[in-house]
């Protein structure tokens, strides 16, 4: 089961609010010092505030994990506090004009009927960012590399999201990522591997054509197919 389909099936948010745990994420090199004090003031006695830089380059698969983190909760800007409970995270305010009076007005989020929705929502767009990102970085293994494809392939073939965005994830991101483990294969000629690559990179595009042929994604999927297929047979031709 993927992660977002976990998402989708907490219905379930928990009413205990005693002893969150919130994270506060901040650029790296930031004064440190100065906006713990800012979120100490507005944070209840009983709620762990945790600090974490977020990195603007990703050097290391941890830094890629703590994005990935930092995406799922909403983050847009920083310095930013992050209110989560058991359940995960329900606010994200930026630190710049917080005031115990907006904390407080955000916790009631942590009860709103749209929470798992939103939640599905951005953890959709964090994974997405996350396995193709995976996908082009050097210090990710091959193996990780087509484990994140997969995953993509697998978000394609939910139900329950959108025709539309289903086609776009096909077409920009699975497919792209699918000719990136393809050409890192191919080595002058085809193997076994480069070839289940290729055609796994073919079925996305067929896959984003399908789906809804008549729609811009689609009709961009079929031009990207038969340049493809014309590719291929010149290929055959010069072998």
């Amino acid at each position: 089961m993927t992660r977002f389909l976990f998402a989708l099936l907490c219905m379930v948010v928990s009413g205990s609010r005693a002893g969150e745990s919130w994270v506060l994420y901040h650029a790296q090199g930031a004064d440190v010092s100065a906006i713990r004090q800012i979120a100490a003031k507005v944070a209840p006695p009983d709620t762990e505030v945790t600090l974490q830089a977020l990195p603007n380059v990703c050097k290391s698969a941890e830094d890629l994990k703590v994005q990935h983190a930092a995406l799922s909760a909403g983050v847009r800007t920083i310095p930013c506090l992050v209110l989560q409970d058991a359940q995960g995270c329900y606010a994200t305010l930026p630190l710049r004009g917080l005031s115990q009076q907006g904390v407080r007005e955000a916790r009631n989020h942590a009860h709103a009927p749209q929470r798992t929705q939103l939640t599905a929502q951005r953890l959709l767009v964090a994974d997405l960012y996350y396995d193709t990102a995976r996908v082009y970085m050097p210090f990710i293994s091959a193996q990780e590399k087509a484990c994140a494809a997969e995953h993509l392939r697998l978000l394609t073939a939910l139900e329950n999201i959108p025709v539309n965005t289903r086609q776009f994830i096909a077409l920009r991101c699975l497919y792209p990522a699918l000719m990136c483990l393809y050409a890192a294969e191919y080595n002058k000629a085809h193997t076994a591997i480069s070839e289940h690559f290729f055609m796994q990179a073919i079925a996305a595009l067929e896959l984003a054509r399908d789906l809804d042929a008549s729609s811009q994604l689609g009709r961009l999927a079929y031009e990207e197919r038969e340049k493809l297929r014309a590719a291929r047979l010149q290929a055959k031709k010069l072998d």
